[in-house]
């Protein structure tokens, strides 16, 4: 017997640069005037990626953001990586805040879906940054971290809603 379950939940952010589109369905807290805070996630950390990773520390850092860091990533990226002030540190959806206004996968397409388990039913937004060579989920290219980050500031972005499918069986399913 197969049993199977959709939840909904937000994967990514279409980022839409300065060009500034106005945002659908989201009113995030810089109306409250509450700082944003970004969770980041990378589960395979590579030194050819600290420029990069420094750079989007220091963007953020720059546009007052928070951030909150998974465990694992940030005692192995610490070492390579200067911060202005220690982020806080999470190690899975229990602890990840529930004021997290957007989660950065960093990585591709399988650390994206890794990503969803953090989330869950949160309604946290994700925003996929591609470290590797194609993205389909992971859609937004090194180069362009710093529009998705202007973007993320200004609220000028689209959310896209997905869905997830969970299956369970009572039969072994075949493999290829």
């Amino acid at each position: 017997m197969l049993q199977g379950s959709t939840s909904h939940f937000q994967p990514y952010i279409e980022s839409r640069g300065s060009a500034g589109v106005s945002t659908s369905n989201f009113q995030h807290q810089t109306s409250n005037l509450l700082p944003l805070l970004v969770a980041i996630y990378n589960r395979s950390f590579e030194e050819a990626n600290i420029g990069t990773l420094q750079h989007i520390v220091e963007m953020l850092e720059t546009h007052r953001i928070g951030m909150v860091f998974y465990k694992d990533f940030y005692e192995r990226l610490q070492p390579h990586v200067t911060f202005n002030t220690p982020p806080r540190l999470f190690t899975g959806n229990r602890d990840l805040p529930a004021n997290t206004d957007m989660l950065f996968s960093l990585g591709g397409d399988g650390t994206m879906l890794d990503t969803i388990s953090f989330v869950g039913n949160s309604n946290i937004p994700l925003i996929g940054i591609n470290l590797g060579r194609l993205g389909f989920l992971a859609a937004i290219p090194v180069e362009e971290v710093d529009d998705a980050i202007l973007s993320l500031v200004r609220g000028s972005y689209t959310l896209e809603k997905r869905s997830l499918l969970h299956l369970d069986s009572s039969t072994t399913l075949p493999t290829r």
